[in-house]
């Protein structure tokens, strides 16, 4: 009889991306109080929901690893642009 860890290991990971996704979403809050909003405040917004969801679609996101990895290109190519 084999038991399967993987999905238990699926579930951790996501809930800990959902957990840094909304770390990154409170330091954003605490820059825009503190500094005003700017360019790198909305950075830090975009990428905190950016990590809550890769955090809800974690899955699609293992099974499409072609596709992600092609979005991530194009995302840090935007990001180079604006800065």
């Amino acid at each position: 009889m084999k038991i399967k860890f993987y999905n238990s290991n699926r579930k951790k990971s996501s809930v800990c991306v959902l957990c840094a996704g909304a770390l990154i979403m409170i330091y954003g809050a605490v820059m825009h109080v503190r500094a005003g909003f700017g360019l790198s405040v909305l950075a830090v917004y975009l990428l905190g929901a950016a990590a809550i969801c890769a955090g809800l679609y974690i899955d699609l996101i293992i099974k499409r690893k072609r596709i992600v990895v092609t979005l991530l290109a194009a995302a840090a190519v935007f990001v180079c642009g604006i800065a």
